[in-house]
């Protein structure tokens, strides 16, 4: 635990002068507990300060209850499609196991619908926003999934269908799209299994700040890197929920009609297919376009932001002040 603490410390505050290095080595553990836990503080203040900026309207509206998200059934359908192209494309499970851990964050969401609705009723911020702000990653990991790894394979007829290429999954990866939400999905993953998020439900039920309302250290710093990194890049994304959902839906539209495209219809529905199949995605690729320019300045702008923070935390923190 302390080597987390000093981590956290270290990676959240400006490097520490000579004399600061010293008395930091010589504190006792729960000195730098106090003091990791007025990083959290502070760090907690600025992600409260950018969240309600955010216009989440939607995803609050459900209160906790994933089930009435207006595109709960849209994610839904999404990972569902994501599952079956890797199976017919010979993609091993292994090899996207962004999906996996997408579908264990969505269903951890699921089954612990009961809590998030009690944290809101009693307007429970440390859970609202980790609610809120993990809703929104599973939309815009699922989004970025179809947008990188998907193509669109022309047959002979001259219609459509889609298909995952495993090239395109290693080359995106490689240049880090999605990295931050699929990244914070999988932390949200690891406090489930090692019963962190129960944890977290004890405490932010009967109080509902962050730092010292937490009874363990780590999950206090697991929960603020966490919310910290979503509500910033939600905050820095010029996208919108709008944009992300009508993505995929046109795509989900796509696929269906791959699906409608067979030998039994006549030939004039054939037609009809194929036209409608080559305006979706002419929607697609420009909806694709803003969606992979705005995750990537997102993405850029959220590390600097938190690296410019990490330069006046010490001040914030008063950490200074126990290391005179």
């Amino acid at each position: 635990m302390i080597q987390l603490i000093e981590s956290f410390i270290r990676e959240n505050t400006p490097a520490f002068s000579y004399k600061q290095e010293k008395d930091f080595s010589m504190m006792t553990e729960n000195e730098k507990g106090d003091a990791a836990n007025r990083v959290i503080d502070q760090l907690y203040q600025k992600t409260a300060e950018r969240y309600v900026k955010l216009n989440l309207s939607t995803v609050e509206a459900s209160q906790g209850d994933i089930t009435k998200v207006e595109f709960y059934d849209t994610i839904k359908s999404t990972i569902v499609l994501l599952d079956r192209l890797a199976e017919t494309s010979n993609i091993k499970k292994s090899d996207v196991y962004e999906v996996d851990e997408i579908r264990t964050a969505f269903m951890t969401l699921h089954d612990y619908k009961n809590e998030f609705i009690l944290a809101f009723k009693k307007k429970s911020d440390v859970a609202r926003i980790l609610y809120t702000t993990m809703v929104v990653a599973l939309l815009d990991a699922t989004t970025i999934m179809m947008d990188s790894w998907l193509v669109y394979v022309k047959q002979p007829e001259g219609n459509y269908t889609l298909a995952m290429a495993k090239e395109q999954v290693v080359a995106n990866r490689r240049a880090k799209r999605g990295e931050l939400a699929i990244t914070n999905i999988m932390r949200f993953n690891s406090m489930t299994t090692k019963g962190e998020l129960k944890k977290m439900f004890t405490s932010v039920l009967e109080k509902a700040f962050i730092g010292q309302a937490l009874a363990v250290i780590g999950l206090s710093i697991t929960l603020i890197v966490l919310i910290r990194e979503l509500t910033y890049f939600i905050f820095f994304s010029r996208a919108k929920i709008a944009d992300s959902l009508n993505y995929q839906k046109k795509l989900l539209e796509l696929n269906a009609s791959t699906v409608a495209f067979n030998s039994d219809i006549d030939k004039a529905k054939r037609k009809e297919i194929i036209k409608n199949q080559a305006e979706l995605i002419k929607t697609l690729e420009t909806l694709s376009n803003a969606v992979a320019v705005s995750e990537r300045q997102a993405a850029a702008e959220t590390r600097e932001a938190i690296e410019t923070e990490k330069r006046e935390t010490s001040h914030m923190s008063h950490i200074a002040q126990v290391l005179i």
